[in-house]
């Protein structure tokens, strides 16, 4: 069993130039990249305007469906409470105590 210190040879990995060092003077980024096959970070495009809206409106269409449930379940709760106050409770005007 390899130990810590064994370092990982192969002949697929090629080992990474040394870092040029850096100029006590030099500014902390590069105004141009060295490397041209370097791809900037920032992504400059929008997103697609269609897939943009797209996701709004399932998101919208699933709140709504959300709002929906829960409007429903509530009022079928209010339905049986007061079904339940009118089996139990008498009104007072009833001669109720």
């Amino acid at each position: 069993m390899p130990g810590p210190s064994s370092a990982i040879t192969s002949p697929d990995i090629a080992a990474a130039p040394p870092a040029a060092p850096l100029a006590d003077n030099a500014p902390a980024a590069a105004s141009a990249p060295d490397n041209p096959e370097a791809l900037p970070v920032v992504h400059t495009e929008p997103l697609p305007v269609a897939a943009t809206l797209g996701g709004i409106g399932v998101l919208f269409v699933c709140a709504a469906g959300a709002g929906a449930a829960t409007f429903r379940g509530a009022r079928a709760q209010q339905a049986r409470l007061a079904a339940a106050r009118a089996e139990f409770l008498v009104p007072m005007s009833a001669g109720g105590a």
